[in-house]
């Protein structure tokens, strides 16, 4: 009896999380999720060794959200001289920490765009700003600091 209520219970969550072609697909997000990791805590779970461990938050990922709708993404490409162009603030702020060299982490700051940031009704170069803008606040709160004194670090 168990067994059948939890199969069922599972079968009901996978249908809730697959896509519904249904819905109606929207130019512009809602709202963004951002997301920041801890490196030292990261990389503590990764299979492959970092290659850099920044001593601050940094950022994983900022995800465009929409509340029951699914998102237009586009085919706007995350050109090499964006990139280059923001080189400083993209190692500052989003380092990949697999990487320490530039042109290996392009790959990862590419499909970053492709799965998040061109869902997100922006520009290649209107997205990074927004991200490093949202990353130049955060900064400024030193989370580090805020969970030391909380005894969480």
């Amino acid at each position: 009896m168990m067994s059948s209520f939890l199969t069922i219970f599972l079968c009901f969550q996978l249908l809730l999380a697959v896509p519904n072609p249904l819905r109606a697909k929207i130019s512009a997000p809602d709202s963004f999720l951002l997301v920041i990791v801890w490196p030292n805590t990261f990389c503590l779970f990764q299979s492959n060794p970092c290659q850099q461990l920044p001593q601050s938050f940094t950022l994983h990922g900022l995800w465009p959200q929409a509340e029951g709708s699914s998102l237009k993404c586009t085919s706007v490409p995350m050109i090499d001289s964006i990139l280059k162009g923001n080189k400083d603030d993209l190692e500052r702020y989003w380092p990949n920490l697999k990487h320490t060299k530039f042109d290996e982490s392009k790959k990862f700051w590419i499909s970053e765009w492709i799965k998040h940031g061109s869902c997100s009704a922006k520009t290649p170069a209107n997205y990074l700003s927004l991200v490093f803008d949202l990353m130049k606040k955060i900064k400024k709160f030193d989370v580090k600091k805020i969970f030391e004194k909380h005894g969480k670090i």
